[in-house]
């Protein structure tokens, strides 16, 4: 089976208690509060999540609730939303901009690193989570313990990996307020 790849952003959202049930536009606001990428227009993640939850929808991760009509469509996350059924992305935001190679300014030095900062971090919660998942997982079904047990290595490689990226740029950092 294909595992539905979705980005970090959207996973951490989806894994939060308050986004069990949630309308489009719901997603969309909170989506945009995590001030991923400027360069994103309120329309393009509306278009962003829209397609994601057909994507969730057909993948039977979520499902659509019955509601009034007139009313928003509302979506529930299924039993079937677990890290067996899905795999991390890559994040909105992973490219650093051009203007940070060219810039000469600290400014927008110390800015643009600490957006991306902020992906890195978002992007290792979500990998501990999937680790910590995997170890649940691994628990309550130890006939599928090898199979869990290659998803939890190759989710503790890109954690580590991240936590090198937010080394790296917190070096960065230290040096552009220098």
């Amino acid at each position: 089976m294909h595992k539905l790849k979705i980005k970090p952003e959207l996973l951490s959202l989806l894994s939060s208690t308050e986004f069990s049930t949630f309308s489009s536009d719901e997603l969309s606001e909170a989506y945009l509060k995590l001030d991923i990428n400027p360069a994103l227009s309120k329309k393009r993640v509306q278009q962003f999540i829209n397609r994601n939850i057909e994507r969730l929808m057909s993948a039977g991760l979520v499902i659509e609730e019955q509601t009034r009509s007139g009313t928003a469509k509302h979506y529930h996350i299924t039993n079937k939303f677990h890290p067996a059924n899905y795999s991390v992305g890559s994040p909105h935001g992973n490219r650093l901009p051009n203007d940070l190679v060219n810039t000469k300014s600290n400014t927008s030095c110390f800015s643009n690193l600490k957006k991306q900062l902020q992906i890195h971090k978002l992007d290792l919660l979500t990998t501990i989570s999937e680790t910590e998942e995997y170890e649940v997982l691994s628990n309550k079904l130890p006939n599928q313990r090898e199979e869990l047990q290659e998803l939890y290595n190759d989710a503790r490689i890109r954690y580590s990996k991240t936590l090198g990226r937010i080394k790296a740029i917190e070096l960065l950092l230290s040096k552009c307020l220098a």
